[in-house]
């Protein structure tokens, strides 16, 4: 259910945080760290999102999983650079 309201509310941190926690204590690690790279990368902390990208990318064995972990490596370095564009005015 947590998931869902996730996907419709995408920049909640809160409800990640708690997804997060959840995925953890469930034992699905690879969900647990794609869900706190998401809240690392709301709050624009784009290297700490990076390496937890990184690290499910090295323990998910699903496909499509890895497939939009790739996706969220690019988006979060797109959206860094970006953010350093702005930053400079």
């Amino acid at each position: 259910m947590l998931s869902k309201f996730t996907t419709a509310q995408p920049g909640n941190i809160l409800a990640h945080s708690i997804l997060s926690e959840l995925y953890g204590r469930s034992g699905d690690r690879c969900n647990a760290l794609q869900s706190k790279a998401t809240v690392y990368f709301l709050k624009a902390q784009y290297q700490q999102a990076t390496a937890l990208y990184n690290q499910a990318l090295g323990i998910c064995r699903d496909k499509y999983s890895r497939e939009i972990i790739k996706a969220k490596i690019v988006q979060t370095s797109e959206q860094k650079r970006f953010d350093e564009y702005l930053e400079k005015g």
